[in-house]
């Protein structure tokens, strides 16, 4: 019996080397045909942005989150940050127009929770003002 490529699926191939989950999900976020090249990963099918391309946006922020400047230990550790509001179409996809820099996980996770409103972020910024343990 063959198996899904995607990671830590093991369920039996369905067709493109996937299982039938992860086959059909491919179809309905608009894949019908699937790059077959070792320089592709899930970050192209959600951002359509190559390893190649990735490690070039990498390379270029010297490997450290855009906010925070966490250093990413490997390119799989960097998320691509996104303006949802640009590709609502596109759900949790991006394209060349709304792709902004990488961020570390808990960035890109709180972004996402302020929903990238800049009034709700500066309010929290107050919020943390009040208590004197906060960092500056």
């Amino acid at each position: 019996m063959r198996t899904c490529k995607e990671k830590f699926c093991g369920r039996e191939v369905h067709a493109k080397k996937l299982c039938h989950t992860h086959y059909m999900r491919l179809r309905r976020n608009g894949h019908t045909k699937i790059i077959k090249t070792k320089d592709v990963d899930r970050t192209y099918y959600a951002h359509k942005v190559t390893k190649g391309q990735k490690n070039v946006m990498l390379i270029n922020q010297a490997y450290m989150c855009a906010i925070c400047d966490y250093r990413f230990k490997n390119a799989t550790e960097a998320r691509i940050d996104h303006e949802h509001h640009m590709c609502e179409h596109y759900y949790r996809h991006s394209c060349d127009e709304c792709r902004r820099k990488l961020l570390c996980n808990g960035c890109n996770t709180a972004l996402g929770s302020f929903k990238d409103n800049q009034e709700n972020l500066q309010r929290a910024i107050e919020y943390l003002k009040l208590y004197p343990g906060s960092k500056n």
